[in-house]
């Protein structure tokens, strides 16, 4: 009877042992899982951080109205009002806002929207965009 109790305690042990082995194993799995969910969750905030870091947002200058000044003034516009996600509508109403009001007069009786947008920068384009007078421009400027 002694023996059968010792083999009893010997199983008893053997299976705490074992249980206890699993849960050891169970927790360091989990453990690993823990650590690699915070380190992708750590990349993915530092790619999102390098991703929304930006320079600080250029603005456009007033267009003065002159020959010389569109070259600046379209590239600038392009590249910080319509190329962005703006509706049209918006846009034409920063394209008033960032002519002098000589040239405003001209574009002023548009209707805002996509076909006054379109209509303002042609005219604008086709006065301004003179690619000789503003070579000449800016040679006689050097002089």
């Amino acid at each position: 009877m002694l023996e059968r109790q010792k083999q009893l305690a010997d199983h008893e042990e053997e299976v705490r042992k074992e249980r206890y082995m699993q849960e050891k194993s169970l927790w360091e799995e989990r453990m690993k899982a823990e650590i690699k969910l915070a380190e992708k969750k750590l990349e993915i905030e530092c790619e999102s951080k390098a991703t929304f870091s930006k320079l600080p947002e250029l603005r456009v200058t007033q267009f003065k109205g002159t020959i010389a000044d569109w070259i600046r003034f379209e590239n600038m516009f392009t590249s910080q009002v319509i190329s962005k996600g703006f509706s049209d509508e918006v846009k034409f109403g920063h394209l008033l806002e960032m002519v002098n009001s000589k040239v405003r007069d001209k574009i002023a009786i548009l209707k805002p929207g996509k076909v006054g947008l379109e209509t303002a920068w042609d005219r604008l384009k086709k006065e301004y965009r003179q690619r000789n007078a503003v070579v000449n421009t800016h040679i006689l400027m050097k002089l």
